[in-house]
């Protein structure tokens, strides 16, 4: 779903942030395969470089809807990296607080 942009600005914020991510790993989930596998390398190579999962049975894909974002997530939350950071900074706090 994330173009080359915004996967280059999650890994940039990731790599800027580490202390906040501790306990959280940064992946991608892909559909297919044997399409665009050249332009696939790519986006891992040069922008994405956290493990990306092949969702085989499309449970993940199914899961946001067949490809239209569900009720819980819109598409300029998907488009705004800082948005999503900011979301997974709270949660880090909140599962912070609970330990104490």
């Amino acid at each position: 779903v994330l173009c080359r942009e915004h996967g280059q600005q999650l890994s940039q914020l990731a790599a800027n942030n580490q202390k906040q991510l501790e306990g959280f790993e940064l992946f991608g989930v892909v559909k297919e395969t044997g399409v665009d596998d050249l332009g696939l390398t790519d986006f891992y190579n040069d922008y994405f470089t956290y493990p990306l999962y092949l969702d085989e049975k499309l449970d993940f894909y199914h899961a946001f809807g067949d490809g239209k974002i569900t009720d819980h997530m819109s598409w300029s939350t998907m488009f705004k990296p800082w948005r999503i950071w900011k979301e997974i900074s709270s949660l880090s706090q909140r599962v912070k607080g609970k330990k104490a």
